[in-house]
């Protein structure tokens, strides 16, 4: 699941800056800077409410899924978007996604493991999440530069952005600690 977290916001974090010179190739530096924090700041908002929603419900498998489901399919979406807004709004979703499943991410892995299981099991779960940070920006290159388009990348995002959603989904609940 985390890999698939970790792959969407590196995704984002790399090449935001080069789909917004995309949408707005009038643009200066500092008003695309500007435009590239518009999906942040909506993604802080959403973390903090969706986080804070998953604690009052106690529910955490959907409150992974969703916004990474969500993500997921907004970021291709954003592709095939000929308004510059609409496709900035499609964007911001995929943003949203990935910063609201990230708190409750981290509420899962403790509800199963206890004590130095809980330690070690983060570590691996961050170390393992982690490679995606590395391999997310040269899997997205790469394939920009073997087919010229970031389309094709961008799917690449979206698919796993939505298996890590599966995956969410067909944990076993009520897992016995360890």
């Amino acid at each position: 699941m985390y890999f698939g977290i970790v792959y969407g916001l590196y995704t984002l974090g790399f090449f935001l800056p080069t789909i917004i010179k995309g949408l707005a190739p009038g643009a200066g530096i500092v008003e695309r800077g500007l435009i590239n924090a518009i999906p942040y700041a909506l993604g802080a908002v959403a973390m903090i409410l969706w986080a804070r929603h998953g604690d009052r419900t106690g529910e955490r498998k959907w409150h992974v899924a969703a916004p990474m489901l969500l993500g997921g399919a907004a970021i291709p979406v954003a592709l095939y978007l000929d308004n510059p807004i609409a496709a900035m709004v499609a964007v911001s979703v995929c943003a949203i996604g990935v910063c609201a499943a990230l708190p409750t991410f981290w509420a899962l892995p403790t509800s199963f493991l206890g004590g130095t299981a809980a330690a070690g099991g983060i570590a691996l779960i961050n170390s393992l999440g982690n490679v995606s940070g590395f391999a997310a920006p040269y899997v997205t290159g790469w394939l920009h530069d073997l087919t010229g388009t970031q389309k094709t990348g961008l799917w690449v995002v979206g698919v796993t952005m939505i298996s890590a959603a599966v995956v969410a989904l067909v944990q076993r609940a009520g897992a016995e600690k360890v």
